[in-house]
């Protein structure tokens, strides 16, 4: 890396999510991974006879499938929230907060819709954990942390 630039560390990130519509988010513990996201068009092709070379549009806006996982923490009644709404399938805005990227840190939320919660497997001297997969139902919106 060059002159005063310096790599940004996901420490001290947050996950919350608000499964009510209520704009309040509950914050979730134990989270080991949080989702990939993306707000990226597919690429359309429309090239015509006349082109002399492939010619490009912008389709419908995807994104890739979201894993969600962690470790389960018993008697955690904030895990155990999250964990019955993707169990319900319940659609839900996601908030992750990052402190430490920009000069203010960046919130970023998102509609997600889980599709279940998968159960890791498990061994005597491993931590259990689970897995919850799902799709990004809208773009990323990106804001400032703190104002």
């Amino acid at each position: 890396m060059a002159g005063n630039v310096a790599a940004v560390l996901g420490a001290g990130a947050r996950f919350g999510f608000d499964a009510t519509g209520s704009g309040t988010y509950t914050y979730v513990e134990g989270l080991e991974v949080y989702p990939a996201t993306n707000n990226a068009a597919e690429a359309k092709e429309k090239t015509t006879v006349a082109d002399t070379r492939m010619v490009y549009g912008t389709g419908l806006k995807d994104s890739a499938d979201i894993e969600i996982s962690g470790i389960y923490l018993k008697d955690d009644a904030d895990q155990a929230a999250f964990i019955a709404a993707c169990e319900a399938l319940t659609e839900m805005e996601i908030v992750i907060e990052l402190p430490n990227v920009g000069t203010k840190g960046e919130k970023r939320t998102f509609l997600f819709q889980p599709l279940g919660v998968n159960d890791s497997e498990t061994t005597a001297d491993e931590w259990v954990r689970f897995t919850v997969p799902g799709k990004q139902n809208s773009d990323v919106v990106r804001e400032d942390l703190t104002p």
